[in-house]
């Protein structure tokens, strides 16, 4: 089993340098459950999600947030059955992904910015993020609007 609320606190705790240098806060909106999931796996996605959140924006003020998607959420391949699945997201409110490249973000080595624009990377870590999900049998998943935030959303299994 793997402790959500634990797992975030310790993601936090390795990004806290960056979060005071960046102005950069992160909530969790709720308390999180306890799942069956390799928590090595899982933090890798949460770094990369939130190391994405801390590069691509450009606000004085950062905002990450971090919860359960409430029941009824739409992912890629329909409607997800919350008897079934855990929904979470990790949200910002930075400069946001335009529709077009919401699938091609996530092809390893891809990038949208310019290196200099944006900070380092290698345009992997949505790729391996989706991976990491998807040997969960999960999915990852991007809603976004450019200049008000992106959202990221993965599915996790229930173990009934």
């Amino acid at each position: 089993p793997t402790d959500l609320n634990q797992l975030v606190a310790e993601v936090r705790e390795l990004f806290q340098p960056r979060l005071e240098q960046t102005r950069t806060t992160i909530e969790v909106r709720q308390p999180l459950p306890t799942i069956m999931a390799d928590p090595t796996r899982l933090r890798e996605v949460l770094n990369n999600l939130i190391s994405n959140a801390l590069k691509y924006s450009d606000r004085a003020e950062k905002l990450v947030l971090i919860g359960e998607a409430p029941a009824g959420k739409i992912g890629p391949r329909g409607a997800i059955d919350p008897a079934d699945y855990h929904v979470f997201y990790v949200q910002d409110n930075g400069i946001g992904i335009d529709p077009r490249h919401h699938e091609s973000i996530f092809r390893i080595f891809k990038r949208l910015h310019a290196q200099d624009k944006y900070g380092g990377g290698t345009g992997a870590g949505l790729a391996i993020a989706r991976k990491m999900i998807e040997k969960h049998d999960g999915e990852l998943w991007v809603e976004s609007v450019v200049g008000q935030g992106t959202t990221f959303y993965f599915s996790i299994p229930k173990l009934h």
